[in-house]
């Protein structure tokens, strides 16, 4: 408390997170840990810890303090940054058959080898960036930049992607929405493979200080550089939620619908995804 009076924050958050790693339920140190980084500007790790404390059994007073905190937070924000990196095993590396004979026309042919599944493990990395600037009471612009590449060591099979997108965002009490313009480059052994640009409607909706949970539905053109027959619109489908269970558990859950219609039909095709995190 005398290092935030101080304004020596780092130091707070130290002394706070070493008081959390044996007693991590305890909201009173978690809401103070949660100020001392509001206090820094570090509105991110901030908003974590106000939601994580707001789970826990504090009074009602205290939760609408929280409610104003995360507020402040939402306009107050403007730069986000994430990265990530992971080791990617893949059994089918270059997405290929595992058979090793072919009928051509009722005739038995021996498929190259280089045409036939290949495993091996590569590195995935991807980092990005958002600048949402404050251009009114209740409005901000979004300008977001993002990489992803999956390297596997040789150039044949290496995939890369660089996407944007900008636009509006509206800001409510517990829920906001963005309209924005989208656009990305993906390049599959080293080569310009796909590029497309649209739109997207995102909304990310507070239910309460514990459920949070956010949609999105878009559209793009895509243009393939090499098959133009699988050129056409892809429209896709989002949505994510999370629930904070105490100060220190949290529960995630993600589903998501693609579908693209392409020039020649074959090409077509649907895909759903979802999935679930829980951390301690």
């Amino acid at each position: 408390t005398i290092a935030v009076a101080q304004k020596d924050y780092n130091t707070a958050i130290s002394y706070y997170r070493h008081i959390l790693v044996n007693e991590p339920d305890v909201e009173r140190v978690r809401l103070e840990l949660a100020r001392a980084f509001f206090l820094k500007g570090d509105y991110d790790n901030a908003e974590r810890q106000f939601r994580f404390a707001r789970a826990g059994d504090v009074p009602d007073e205290v939760k609408a303090n929280i409610d104003r905190f995360l507020s402040a937070i939402s306009h107050l924000r403007e730069w986000t940054f994430n990265f990530s990196f992971a080791l990617a095993p893949d059994t089918n590396e270059n997405a290929a058959t595992g058979i090793s004979l072919i009928n051509i026309y009722g005739l038995p042919f021996t498929l190259d080898p280089n045409a036939r599944r290949k495993s091996g493990l590569g590195a995935a990395a991807d980092v990005g960036g958002e600048w949402s600037p404050l251009l009114g009471d209740n409005l901000k612009a979004r300008i977001g930049l993002d990489a992803y590449r999956l390297d596997y060591g040789g150039s044949q099979f290496d995939d890369m992607t660089i996407s944007s997108y900008a636009g509006p965002q509206l800001l409510f009490a517990n829920w906001d929405i963005s309209a924005l313009i989208t656009g990305f480059q993906r390049w599959y052994g080293n080569r310009p493979y796909l590029n497309g640009g649209g739109g997207r409607l995102a909304a990310d909706i507070g239910i309460t200080s514990d459920w949070l949970v956010g949609a999105s539905i878009g559209v793009q053109s895509l243009f393939y550089r090499t098959i133009p027959a699988q050129n056409g619109p892809l429209f896709s489908l989002q949505t994510q939620a999370s629930y904070v269970l105490s100060p220190s558990r949290l529960v995630q859950f993600q589903t998501g619908f693609n579908r693209q219609d392409a020039a020649v039909q074959a090409y077509s095709y649907s895909a759903w995804w979802l999935g679930a995190g829980y951390s301690q």
